[in-house]
């Protein structure tokens, strides 16, 4: 429990500035066994990826949390429990431990997130209290596995979402709100249509997507300039001599973690922009202009992915105490790795590598896998 308050809990309360889950689950679970297992299960698993504790008890926490769980799907009533719902969320973050290890997603608690989202509609998003605090901690578990498989953000969880979607002055943490749900829909934007449907595109689909991207560019950018001065970070500097990453200390975590998004937006919106893809581009220009202008495109694109997984990486190293923000910044690493082939020297790749290494020996993720490929991507030969 004590590792669970400390470590875990501000995973859930990156978008809740009261601490719900650092101050209320814990009660709340001392009545609630349901509740009290998938908080031993998930602090079990983590400490097992961070010491020598035997794996098997988590697995057994698991075991008997799952067992009470599932019946109570079946009840109406326990439909709007938002106990029920904490403790789903819960068990959705052990089951991302597991993907990171695994490569496989069954998605059993994101379903289960799903049902309760569905049943306690009217009663989510800006509610306010516990089940307000669960329902965002569960959209931000699916915008972050969203982007770390690159899939579709499942419409059932941001649907639900009530929250003012204008650029008007408001508090920090709605306007951390405004920004997952943006990512949201730009996760929609960019793998709601397979690349087969695209290609079969006429040319003003193709304009037509152009227009969506240049919609969700511009409210980002939008976002970015409109912020309050209190998500600014309270310091910040371009990389020091000797460094990789500019540097930005944020006084709260619900405002870093609108800047998270923010890059994350802008790296989907780089990597998927409708204009250099073939469909697009073969409507526009003669083949000869392809040729000429592909490899200057592509260089502008690595410059434009650098610069926000570098911001990322910095948020992560000033920020370090935040496991998300480290986690965040790795993924983002481990999915744009091929933009820091070129022009890269091994200095930097290195101090890039380090922010995966220390995700996995400080904060527990797994990300061994990740390293492995970034080394062979990056030829280093002489690495096992």
């Amino acid at each position: 429990m004590q590792h669970f308050i400390q470590n875990l809990a501000s995973w859930f309360d990156l978008f809740d500035p009261h601490r719900r889950f650092a101050l209320q689950v814990p009660d709340r679970s001392s009545t609630c066994p349901t509740l009290q297992k998938a908080i031993f299960a998930l602090a079990a698993r983590h400490l097992s990826q961070l010491t020598d504790l035997d794996p098997l008890l988590a697995n057994r926490y698991y075991q008997q949390c799952i067992e009470e769980l599932i019946p109570r799907f079946e009840d109406p009533d326990a439909m709007l429990d938002e106990e029920l719902l904490c403790a789903t969320v819960i068990l959705r973050l052990l089951e991302e431990l597991d993907v990171s290890i695994t490569g496989y997603d069954n998605e059993r608690h994101l379903r289960g997130i799903q049902a309760l989202g569905c049943a306690q509609a009217q009663h989510v998003a800006m509610s306010g209290g516990l089940r307000e605090a669960a329902f965002w901690a569960g959209l931000h578990q699916e915008v972050f596995m969203a982007f770390a498989t690159q899939r579709s953000a499942t419409a059932i969880l941001s649907s639900y979402c009530d929250v003012d979607r204008s650029l008007t002055p408001t508090d920090d943490r709605t306007w951390t709100c405004r920004i997952l749900v943006h990512c949201a829909e730009i996760l929609t934007f960019c793998f709601g249509q397979g690349p087969a449907q695209r290609q079969t595109q006429s040319g003003s689909d193709a304009n037509q997507r152009v227009v969506e991207w240049q919609h969700h560019l511009d409210y980002a950018h939008g976002w970015h300039a409109s912020r309050p001065r209190s998500c600014f970070p309270f310091f910040s500097s371009p990389p020091a001599s000797g460094s990789a990453f500019p540097s930005a200390y944020y006084h709260l975590p619900v405002q870093l973690t609108g800047a998270l998004y923010y890059h994350l937006c802008l790296i989907l919106l780089a990597l998927n922009n409708p204009m250099l893809e073939s469909d697009f581009v073969g409507t526009c220009k003669t083949r000869i202009q392809i040729m000429r202008e592909s490899a200057q495109a592509l260089k502008i694109l690595d410059q434009e992915v650098r610069l926000h997984v570098r911001a990322l990486c910095g948020i992560a190293m000033c920020n370090s105490y935040l496991a998300p923000a480290t986690t965040i910044a790795s993924t983002a690493l481990s999915i744009c790795g091929e933009h820091f082939v070129a022009d890269v020297d091994r200095h930097e790749q290195e101090a890039l590598l380090d922010i995966l290494v220390q995700n996995e020996t400080k904060h527990g993720w797994p990300t061994s896998a990740a390293q492995q490929r970034l080394k062979r991507l990056w030829n280093w030969h002489t690495d096992a």
